[in-house]
């Protein structure tokens, strides 16, 4: 009697969650792992990953106890949810993994919705809805992965898919996933392609269309990364731009700018003038306008060699004073009249008109 005693006790300790009673991930894996030898490959086994967002904001909010006692309501609250599911295990305190076996597409999607709304619905009322979110990932055996590991790992995958999106859930693309990781990997190395100088310049003439004569050049930037070849603009200006490292590059683009100016003017190649593109939030910026003057301060020459090409459309979120700016600092500023906007312009901003 006592042996048994002891045996159930050490089960428990193996494969349940001490604060929500629920099974742990342990047991989880190793009853999918289990379920995965016994079927056949005609069998659908579906993985889905919960996970309860911003809980550390919860902990700051009413503190670590109390934040506990949320979560283990809500674990009750989601094994009693009547979605009929193989297994409701607990997964690193906030997150929940549940399997369904051999059931249809559109029953695992309509189980979720229900679990997704049983969810909100407690987060209502408890009073946490508006610091809270759900966000749900779902693999499919064998379609995404035939192990346990890589199905949970696919199931988090689609998770992350979701992005910023709320109260949602997502089964696993990998075209779609292997985009974000792409992304992801590209901004990081950019950062680093940043900070290293990898990132380079390539001008391309500009010409007087009555005469065909060269009258500036413009600046374009380009990345050849060491792993993934040449990296259009076209998709890490935009990745940038989500993550807010538009200052970071405008200002990278200056400076190079800067010396090449300087390296020509060393070699008598005489006054050239470059245009470059500078993104309107930067231009907002007042304390990007100041990075310039000490990048400018720190080169003799002459500003008004370079030339910023302003569109009319974000001439219009750019504060006057910073335009006016600029100005003292004797650039050459260019409003690009590419969007055909009716834009009121200040009598003192005297800009260079370039219709398209």
């Amino acid at each position: 009697m006592e042996s048994k005693t002891n045996n159930k006790e050490l089960f428990e300790l193996a494969y349940y969650d001490e604060l929500t009673n629920l099974k742990n991930e342990k047991f989880f894996y190793e009853i999918l792992d289990k379920k995965i030898n016994q079927i056949n490959l005609k069998t659908k086994l579906y993985v889905v990953y919960l996970k309860i967002n911003n809980i550390d904001q919860l902990d700051n909010f009413i503190g670590y106890q109390k934040s506990n006692d949320f979560i283990r309501e809500l674990a009750d609250k989601i094994s009693r949810s009547d979605i009929n599911a193989e297994i409701i295990s607990i997964y690193k305190g906030n997150q929940f993994l549940i399997l369904f076996e051999n059931i249809t597409y559109t029953a695992v999607n309509e189980k979720i919705n229900k679990l997704v709304e049983d969810v909100i619905l407690y987060l209502k009322q408890s009073g946490y809805y508006t610091m809270l979110n759900i966000n749900v990932g779902i693999s499919i055996y064998p379609d995404h992965a035939k192990d346990p590991e890589g199905l949970i790992s696919k199931a988090h995958h689609a998770m992350l898919i979701l992005g910023k999106k709320e109260n949602d859930f997502q089964v696993f693309n990998n075209d779609i996933f292997n985009s974000i990781k792409r992304s992801a990997e590209i901004r990081e190395d950019l950062e680093k392609a940043i900070e290293n100088e990898d990132l380079y310049l390539k001008y391309h003439p500009k010409l007087d269309i009555n005469n065909d004569k060269i009258i500036a050049l413009e600046a374009l930037l380009r990345w050849e990364h060491g792993q993934k070849g040449q990296i259009s603009p076209g998709e890490f200006i935009p990745i940038a731009e989500n993550n807010g490292m538009t200052k970071e590059i405008d200002l990278y683009v200056l400076k190079k700018v800067f010396e090449q100016l300087n390296n020509w003017l060393d070699k008598d190649y005489g006054n050239v003038r470059i245009c470059i593109n500078v993104s309107a939030s930067s231009l907002k910026d007042l304390n990007f306008i100041n990075e310039i003057k000490e990048i400018s301060d720190s080169y003799e020459l002459n500003n008004n060699l370079i030339e910023i090409e302003i569109t009319e459309r974000a001439i219009i979120d750019i504060p006057k004073k910073n335009i006016m700016k600029l100005q003292e600092l004797d650039f050459l500023l260019v409003l690009d009249v590419y969007d055909n906007l009716k834009v009121t312009q200040d009598n003192n901003l005297k800009l260079t008109r370039l219709n398209r």
